[in-house]
């Protein structure tokens, strides 16, 4: 009995559960079914990326390979979400700004930004950065419906990444 319970241990068996995927590192590649991210680091902003003042959010820098034969907009939406304490923020904002089309061709890796707003909209608390956050990727899963044959959408969480969120806002 004790061989197995030190077996498990040794294993990781008795670690905290995590409920967004694997433990991974800022910067290590995530494959995914039709997409490699990499999740490269994080900033609570209140400068929108063509410079002018928003309210308070939290900025997500990634860098994304398609990995289909064809042309894709983006990873679809809710494939990346945020975590702040114990709330996930799922309505992602794709960053826009500068000459990039956010047309993913095959096998050409480009940034991809998302923004996500925090405090959540509709808050009564003050904006207050988050110390950390902690990103999560889910995989995309086919889903069946009437009208089309196939569809992607998303699917399990199989990545968690923890990442410092400094706070870079020019009006505080």
């Amino acid at each position: 009995m004790a061989a197995v319970i030190g077996i498990t241990w040794v294993l990781g068996g008795f670690a905290p559960a995590t409920t967004g995927g694997r433990p991974t590192a800022a910067g290590e590649r995530i494959e995914l079914l039709r997409w490699d991210i990499v999740v490269e680091r994080a900033e609570y902003t209140d400068q929108a990326a063509a410079g002018y003042h928003v309210e308070p959010r939290i900025r997500l820098f990634l860098r994304v390979t398609n990995l289909d034969q064809k042309t894709q907009v983006s990873p679809e939406p809710s494939m990346i979400t945020v975590r702040v304490g114990g709330r996930e923020l799922t309505e992602e904002i794709l960053v826009t700004g500068g000459a990039r089309s956010y047309n993913y061709d095959p096998d050409v890796p480009a940034p991809l930004a998302y923004e996500f707003r925090w405090p959540v909209e509709g808050s009564t608390e003050p904006p207050r950065p988050p110390d950390e956050i902690t990103v999560i990727v889910r995989d995309e899963r086919k889903l069946q419906n009437f009208i089309y044959d196939e569809i992607l959408g998303a699917g399990e969480p199989v990545a968690a990444v923890r990442l410092p969120c400094p706070d870079v806002r020019k009006q505080q």
